[in-house]
């Protein structure tokens, strides 16, 4: 252990005053962060544990960096029962044993049953609201927002999609009477939004929106929302979500949006058109809405795939067929989709956007491991090839490089100098914020 000078109250011996006077106490190391490092000093031994904490269900491990020494026996039997009990683990090891004790084992539990069920934890009382706040100054804890906690490792875990879901959906819990609006409301009803575009919970009010301290949450006047609840969580209708986001945010993460919103739900353009029509024209960014809707398209199956195409717009590149069906030579009857097509005079080019998630999305993998997936994926590869097209991969981080994939592109002879939409300008004064 390690040893601090620490503030003791009690009393003088002159008298009954009280007085505080500075005494050694042991100090002890909270293994909260994955991959954290724990110096366990004595008097004349001293050893680092490693504690690699995967999850809440996996086992964590503690590894002697020094094998003739040992560490403190308080840090192994904790990183030890950790596999059998998770919640004593945080109590005496993860927030450390004072902060358990001042904390109580009621709201340790709370914290890892809300983390479970998809939610932070939220005081119920004075008491608890005061023991939280407690936690989050020593460092034991986090406030994703107003209201909010989480613990640091279990949080640090989850995508920032995961967190924004979580913070949205506990403060529709503690605040029944929120409308959620503009990009929050895009999470609620499941449409692809920019990692960029999260961490600000926004809301619709009627009110005059007066300014606040906290800018955590921005509160948007909208007179008329048409307000739906969907998942215990008011949010603003579909069609005025969209309209929010497409005329504020840039046109890389608008298009994202448009295109999950006619790929997610069953609606065409023309009925966002119309919808569109209903809403206030004096709204800014009315014209903007309206142009991005039009360039969007339904058939794009992710985010990635959106952005790639808004920035094959932006550097005015040939537009692409999306999911186009390929023919399979070899195995008549079993057709391919590539991500991108173009059909040129001198051939065919077949675009993929490669990204991790269909090696370890669940979803997309079908219970295949990374190994079977990759084979797979060269074979399909192969299979393309047979039709003597030129196949072009690219991953996101090619994307987001605009001079490194505009080369790729004319590399493979994508044809060059259409006309730039006025939304996709560079030059545009929102594109320009979003990207700062």
């Amino acid at each position: 252990r390690v040893l601090r000078w620490a503030p003791i109250a009690g009393w003088c011996k002159f008298g009954r005053l009280p007085a505080i006077w500075w005494r050694k106490r042991p100090l002890l190391h909270p293994l909260e962060q994955p991959g954290a490092h724990a110096d366990v000093c004595g008097p004349q031994r001293r050893a680092n544990v490693r504690c690699c904490i995967m999850s809440s269900e996996h086992f964590s491990k503690a590894q002697l960096k020094d094998p003739e020494h040992s560490p403190s026996a308080h840090l192994v039997h904790a990183a030890c029962m950790y596999a059998h009990n998770p919640v004593c683990y945080a109590t005496h090891s993860q927030i450390g044993d004072n902060m358990g004790r001042g904390l109580g084992r009621d709201l340790i539990a709370r914290l890892h049953e809300d983390h479970r069920n998809g939610r932070c934890t939220t005081p119920t009382s004075a008491s608890d609201a005061h023991r939280l706040r407690n936690a989050v100054r020593a460092g034991y804890l986090i406030s994703p927002g107003p209201q909010l906690y989480a613990i640091p490792m279990l949080w640090s875990e989850l995508k920032p999609s995961e967190r924004e879901a979580m913070r949205i959906r506990s403060l529709a819990t503690l605040h029944p009477q929120w409308v959620f609006s503009h990009y929050s409301a895009a999470m609620v009803y499941g449409l692809s939004v920019s990692h960029a575009l999260l961490g600000t919970i926004h809301l619709a009010t009627k009110s005059k929106v007066r300014p606040r301290k906290d800018a955590s949450v921005v509160r948007h006047l909208i007179t008329s929302p048409g307000t739906t609840t969907v998942g215990n969580i008011r949010v603003t209708s579909l069609e005025r979500t969209v309209f929010d986001c497409l005329r504020t945010c840039d046109f890389r993460s608008a298009l994202a949006i448009a295109d999950s919103a006619l790929h997610v739900h069953k609606l065409g353009a023309d009925d966002y058109f119309t919808a569109f029509r209903t809403f206030s024209r004096c709204s800014r960014g009315w014209q903007r809405a309206y142009d991005i809707m039009l360039l969007a398209d339904g058939r794009s199956e992710s985010g990635g795939e959106s952005i790639a195409r808004a920035v094959m717009l932006e550097l005015g590149f040939m537009p692409p067929q999306l999911q186009k069906e390929a023919p399979n030579l070899v195995d008549q009857g079993v057709g391919y989709r590539v991500d991108f097509y173009w059909s040129l005079p001198d051939g065919e080019i077949y675009g993929e956007l490669d990204g991790r998630e269909k090696y370890t999305n669940p979803a997309m993998t079908g219970g295949r491991d990374a190994v079977a997936v990759l084979a797979d994926e060269r074979l399909r590869e192969s299979r393309l090839s047979a039709t003597a097209a030129k196949i072009m991969r690219f991953s996101y981080a090619d994307v987001v490089n605009t001079k490194r994939f505009a080369h790729i592109l004319k590399t493979f002879g994508i044809p060059n100098g259409y006309a730039v939409p006025a939304v996709a300008d560079p030059n545009d004064p929102i594109n320009q914020q979003r990207r700062a």
